[in-house]
């Protein structure tokens, strides 16, 4: 009997949206974390505080593209376009209370859709460190994620 293997997909701040893309996508995806994740991309960057993104921002603002339009180009990668398999999946979600660059609110505006939508998750919440430091520690002090693993 042919075996299909499964697998695990691991997002990472901007790549969190292509993570959840291919989980959605992938019946052999069995589980998907999540480490730094907001609700949109083009609202993680239009509502962000770190200055590279700001800065993009304003040029983005330059160009005369409002939110609106940003929401429409990354909209193939929106949790509304990537959600409908997910319920299928084990997930396991990593955001940071000081997180400047994928700021908080967006992450808990993700949680209350998965919610919305009964896609149960694990959440670990770092209450002190920001983006950087918080997405380095949650894949070096790995305990976590091996602990999510663990029933693969």
């Amino acid at each position: 009997m042919k075996r299909t293997p499964l697998f695990i997909i691991i997002g990472t701040s901007g790549s969190t949206p292509i993570a959840a893309m291919v989980a959605n996508s992938d019946k052999r995806c069995k589980k998907i974390i999540l480490n730094l994740v907001g609700n949109d991309l083009a609202e993680c960057i239009w509502y962000s505080n770190n200055p590279i993104l700001i800065n993009i921002k304003s040029v983005l603002i330059r160009k005369g593209i409002i939110l609106k339009q940003l929401k429409h180009y990354f909209s193939i990668m929106s949790y509304k376009n990537n959600s409908r398999n997910l319920n299928k999946k084990d997930i396991l979600i990593f955001l940071s209370r000081n997180d400047k660059i994928i700021p908080y609110n967006n992450g808990v505006k993700l949680l209350k859709l998965l919610n919305r939508d009964g896609i149960k998750y694990d959440l670990v919440i770092n209450n002190f460190l920001g983006h950087y430091i918080s997405g380095f520690k949650n894949i070096i002090f790995f305990n976590k994620i091996v602990n999510f693993l663990d029933d693969l």
